[in-house]
């Protein structure tokens, strides 16, 4: 990083005595200065009314002089970007319109010195970012998603939030210890329409949407997407640290993690038909009639999944000598992440999910200065670094199992029907209706309760499950060709 590239982080590292709110931005355009795109004009369309304004600022200053202080930065983004579709089969059909995507992004910070011994902060920093509706192009089974009619747009609002804490004492004067706290959320829900307007994921039922019909250049009457995904991370930290005179700098610390994954994916219970034909459905037409169905039956899939992580290392930086310091090190990490492996044939027990205990890593490191003068420096070291175990791979052991139909755990299903050609209706129960499902049958080929065998692809959790891990070996040589570095500004009160 350039010397004049740390200063913003060496102004925010250093809050003023004094208020400062100047730094306030903001940039805005809309149709005007705009020409309608190239879809829009081949169909003669309506041009669509596109603009984005984005616009923001910070203010920060003390709230006791010399004790405590805030910094607060807000930046808002509206943006409606526009969207043209054009299907030559169907030209009735062409649209034009926009987007709208929305953000909120807030960031608070304060301060506080209670006494020559004592420090606490507090960070926050939040996202809410709502897209009503969302159209954007895109492939599915084939098909083009599109076309006029907000029944087939889907919706979807995205929350981040993030709050860190931390209290450091001084303990004399060669301990310190800080403590930290910190809580993450995201919260990601998108669906079609229909299934975003019954009132929230909780009373939200995708199988009282109508189907979607999937036509050859398009999709129709409603989309297939319902998921509200969250996720939420808890921490707890402790580190101590204790430089002795002369030679040896300790360190010491633990963090605790509590993870916490739901999923909640109604995607395909509207049901689906598939057409050979751009054209409208006609009772009288057997070949507007649909030639293959898919529905996701048993119920939604819901699942709740949580982890706990433990993390343990001690380090001590060792200055042999004027010119070698040696820093030896190591680092234990412990995740459980309970799993029922009820169903899974690898597995005696449905509790006896893997834990992987034996993540015990050493760090080794060392500088030796070249020259008097500290100009030339040689470094190296070896670790063992173990990774984390994702969540969502651990996720998809039980959203693709052999056998779904359990309690909060179901997997997509596709009722496939024989295709028909030629002249002929079809005979399917499924097909005879056209465009309409046949509940009783389906309710009939699956009822509640029933296991339900998966044929298609399989994923399985196995005992032998580790967490990843790399070893690192480093070794450079730098040279300071710089004989003095301008200085970053530095701000007093």
């Amino acid at each position: 990083m350039l010397p004049w590239a740390a200063w913003p982080l060496a102004m925010m590292a250093s809050l003023p005595n004094w208020f400062d709110g100047r730094n306030w931005f903001g940039y805005f355009t809309n149709s005007k200065i705009t020409a309608a795109d190239y879809f829009a004009r081949q169909s003669n369309l309506e041009k669509p009314k596109s603009a984005m304004k984005q616009w923001g600022g910070t203010v920060g200053g003390p709230i006791v002089r010399n004790k405590a202080h805030f910094f607060f930065s807000l930046e808002r983004i509206t943006e409606s970007p526009n969207r043209s579709f054009n299907y030559a089969s169907r030209p009735d059909l062409n649209f034009s319109t926009v987007e709208n995507r929305e953000a909120w992004n807030e960031m608070v910070r304060v301060d506080h010195q209670i006494n020559a011994n004592n420090t606490w902060a507090i960070r926050y920093l939040g996202e809410s970012s709502p897209q009503i509706p969302i159209i954007a192009p895109r492939t599915t089974q084939g098909t083009t998603r599109g076309p006029a009619g907000t029944a087939s747009f889907t919706d979807e609002t995205d929350l981040d939030q993030t709050i860190v804490g931390t209290h450091t004492t001084v303990l004399g004067n060669a301990r310190v210890n800080t403590l930290g706290a910190s809580a993450t959320l995201e919260h990601w829900y998108h669906g079609s329409t229909c299934w975003r307007g019954q009132g929230g994921e909780k009373v939200a039922d995708q199988s009282k949407c109508p189907p979607t019909l999937y036509q050859l250049s398009f999709f129709t009457q409603q989309s297939p997407e319902a998921a509200g995904p969250t996720d939420r991370n808890y921490q707890l930290q402790d580190v101590y640290s204790w430089f002795t005179r002369g030679n040896h700098e300790f360190k010491v610390g633990t963090t605790y993690h509590y993870t916490i994954l739901r999923r909640n994916v109604q995607t395909h219970m509207n049901g689906g038909f598939f057409f050979n034909t751009d054209q409208p459905f006609d009772p009288a037409n057997p070949r507007a009639y649909p030639e293959r169905f898919t529905l996701r039956v048993g119920g939604p899939f819901d699942l709740n999944m949580h982890s706990h992580t433990i993390e343990a290392f001690g380090q001590d930086k060792w200055r042999i000598s004027p010119r070698a310091t040696v820093s030896l090190g190591v680092r234990y990490d412990l995740e459980v992440t309970p799993a029922d492996e009820n169903g899974n044939p690898l597995f005696n027990s449905p509790s006896n999910y893997p834990v992987d205990k034996n993540n015990l890593s050493p760090r080794l490191g060392f500088t030796y200065g070249l020259d008097s003068a500290g100009k030339s420096v040689m470094r190296g070291g070896y670790g063992l670094f173990y990774g984390r175990t994702l969540l969502g791979t651990v996720e998809s052991f039980f959203a693709v199992q052999s056998l779904a139909g359990r309690s909060k755990c179901y997997s997509h299903r596709t009722v496939s029907t024989p295709d028909h050609r030629g002249e002929q209706f079809p005979t399917d129960p499924a097909l005879v209706n056209g465009p309409v499902i046949n509940r009783s049958y389906i309710d009939a080929l699956y009822p509640p309760g029933t296991l339900l065998r998966n044929t298609g692809e399989v994923t399985v959790d196995s005992p032998d499950r580790k967490q990843p891990y790399t070893h690192q070996i480093l070794s450079a040589t730098s040279v300071s060709w710089l004989r003095r570095c301008p200085s970053p500004p530095t701000t007093s009160g």
